[in-house]
């Protein structure tokens, strides 16, 4: 389904098409020549904002290369356009191979232009060649008298031929699966697939390279049945959503790519990627009323998830649905994910990137099935993996990660697949539930208060209670409760003498608590258990921050009144 669909919509994505066996590719370097093919200068091309050469997007041939020395006409490397001096050991193969073909070009279209080029390229010395700044891999082009030869339509039908001579194409034609025509059905797939996170630039998205794969004495690509025409029109559209950051998101080693049947304003990628405040409470409202927003009026939405495996492109998830659907799943998701921060400020809208780095040591360590599940739910309205919650747990019990016990994404990772697994409203546990009657949820709340006294009693400390007892207590409550609020005597005594205010609403929230808990605490949490503990935990700190927040600030209020009085 996914190379029909970039197949069908492939006009509406890139306008109009490149010509065939042309593609998008940024060039590096551009020779200018006068007619007769004497050095006029050689240009850099694509400057960026920090004054580096990048190469510009052009349309330029291309063929997918292996192993082989398979020169490509107009648009090389340096190995290829200039040969020796070169660090590549095959650069005078490979420049000969170049020079055989574009003699063949000039002899096929009698262009001039082609001529000039080829008079340059058989008498350029060393001192004219290339700077030394130039990359092995940067591709290098030309213009004569201010006309680029690759833009000719002589050369382009030339290449069309040469290049598709050259995919060896089976001999036979089969039906596509794609279009329904009998073409020749190429052995290798006509277009790389470039951009998806892996460990090979250019990766195929079909066919098949052991002999237990094929049929009917099929090889490699023509096991899949799709014709030239086809296979080029969804490679270059896929290549071009893999470029474009407004039709892609990468979390971890997966891609998420995606488009709409008719232009949209929908901004899906910011959504995912960095979402903003403003645009989510529209969203948010948008559903709540029960209307769609002049952003999610038009229907056809299609999404894929891919990575890689060695040279090939896997399709982890195939999404076809609507545009306002996905409107509704994506509000879903932010209402699921919906959690007060860590210092009691409102919710905040998270990224999907965000989320998935929460539960591993570094964001590099992402795996694929966490970031597939984690933008499925968002985008196809499933619920969230319950192993998510294993994992977040685990993290959670890392006393060194930054952000404190449990991070504001790793508390809504949690509260999202709680909700779903216990089927409560998706607003449900966003703060502070002080009517949960939960054991696990209340230990939890109970633990940050405890913390809450001995900050209060000790100021920092090298070793807190945390350090030495969350991960028992998130797992074991009755082994290590009653040594706690034990503990907790002497700094409650202390504050008696200190600070009788905090004294006061420490211990009445420490009574109250473990009043509703009950005369013992549970001997085993399970995972789900363990999960209430933390958000029990994390919503008591950041009700207790923001009380404290909101108390310093009338205090200091109430000291510039009266400096203000004083004068």
């Amino acid at each position: 389904m996914l190379m029909h669909q970039l197949a069908a919509d492939a006009e509406r994505i890139l306008g109009e098409l490149p010509p065939p066996m042309y593609d998008c590719k940024r060039v590096r370097w551009l020779v200018s020549l006068d007619v007769n093919g004497c050095l006029q200068g050689i240009v850099p091309l694509g400057m960026d904002e920090k004054g580096k050469h990048r190469g510009l997007l052009m349309e330029v041939p291309f063929v997918k290369r292996t192993s082989g020395i398979r020169p490509i006409l107009l648009a090389d490397t340096p190995a290829y356009t200039y040969g020796p001096p070169s660090s590549d050991k095959r650069a005078e193969a490979k420049h000969e191979a170049y020079l055989g073909l574009m003699r063949e070009c000039a002899a096929a279209t009698g262009n001039a232009e082609m001529s000039a080029v080829l008079n340059y390229l058989c008498s350029v010395g060393e001192e004219e060649g290339l700077p030394v700044s130039a990359g092995t891999g940067d591709i290098v082009t030309f213009e004569v008298a201010g006309a680029r030869p690759i833009e000719d339509s002589a050369v382009k039908k030339f290449w069309r031929t040469k290049a598709g001579d050259s995919a060896g194409d089976s001999p036979t034609s089969r039906s596509c699966i794609i279009c329904g025509s009998e073409a020749p059905i190429p052995e290798m797939p006509p277009v790389p697939v470039k951009g998806v996170p892996g460990s090979q630039s250019e990766m195929s998205l079909t066919g098949v390279n052991f002999v237990t794969g094929e049929s009917y004495g099929l090889v490699r690509a023509e096991n899949a049945s799709i014709c030239h025409i086809c296979g080029e029109r969804a490679g270059k559209t896929l290549n071009f959503l893999l470029r474009d950051s407004a039709h892609h998101v990468r979390v971890g080693p997966v891609a998420y790519v995606f488009w709409t049947k008719e232009d949209s304003p929908f901004d899906i990628a910011t959504l995912m990627s960095a979402p903003r405040e403003g645009d989510v409470r529209a969203l948010l409202e948008s559903a709540k009323a029960g209307r769609k927003s002049a952003e999610v009026q038009h229907d056809g939405f299609f999404a894929a998830a891919l990575s890689a495996n060695g040279g090939r492109v896997v399709v982890r998830k195939w999404i076809s649905t609507t545009v306002p659907q996905v409107a509704a799943n994506l509000a879903r998701w932010f209402r699921l994910t919906g959690i007060v921060r860590p210092w009691g400020e409102d919710s905040a809208p998270l990224s999907t990137k965000g989320l998935a780095a929460s539960i591993f040591l570094k964001p590099e360590d992402v795996t694929a099935r966490v970031s597939t599940a984690l933008m499925s739910a968002a985008l196809d309205g499933g619920d969230p993996p319950f192993d998510l919650l294993r994992a977040a747990l685990a993290r959670c019990r890392v006393s060194t990660q930054r952000g404190g016990r449990v991070t504001h994404p790793q508390a809504a990772l949690i509260k999202a697949v709680l909700v779903r697994r216990c089927n409560e409203q998706e607003e449900y546990m966003t703060t502070l539930e002080c009517q949960e009657e939960s054991p696990a949820y209340l230990c939890g709340r109970l633990f940050a208060v405890i913390e809450s006294v001995q900050y209060a009693a000790l100021g920092r400390v090298n070793a807190t209670v945390a350090d030495k007892f969350f991960s028992a207590a998130s797992t074991a409550p009755a082994t290590v409760f009653g040594k706690l609020l034990s503990d907790a005597q002497p700094h409650l005594a202390k504050l008696r003498k200190t600070r009788e205010g905090a004294h006061v609403a420490l211990q009445t929230r420490l009574e109250e608590i473990a009043t509703r808990i009950g005369p013992s605490f549970p001997r085993i949490l399970s995972i789900e258990e363990q999960g209430r503990f933390m958000l029990g935990y994390y919503h008591q700190r950041a009700t207790d921050r923001a009380d404290s927040r909101v108390a310093r600030e009338r205090k200091n209020g109430a000291s510039d009144s009266e400096k203000e009085e004083s004068k």
